[in-house]
């Protein structure tokens, strides 16, 4: 078996439907709520202070990074200059 193929079976068991639901809430609640969900998420990850880049395969929830970039993804035009979201980038 190849390492690409096998690394992209693990990749496809990884997100399963409860890691994109999560995913899903973070895009639904940054689209009603705008840079105040983005905002809200990052307090509560600087009160953690946890590695936001840890990937817990039991656990059915995804990395905090990738709940802050789906957040900032999920902002539309109209906040893409905000300053909160320049401050997260960088």
């Amino acid at each position: 078996m190849n390492r690409s193929a096998e690394r992209l079976r693990k990749v496809v068991r990884y997100w399963n439907l409860y890691r994109l639901a999560e995913l899903f809430c973070d895009i639904f609640g940054t689209v009603v709520a705008g840079p105040a969900h983005l905002f809200s998420w990052v307090d509560l990850l600087v009160i953690i202070q946890g590695d936001p880049y840890q990937v817990d395969l039991i656990d059915e929830r995804p990395p905090d990074s990738a709940h802050t970039q789906v957040c900032m993804l999920a902002l539309d035009d109209v906040h893409a200059n905000s300053p909160l979201k320049r401050g997260v980038s960088t």
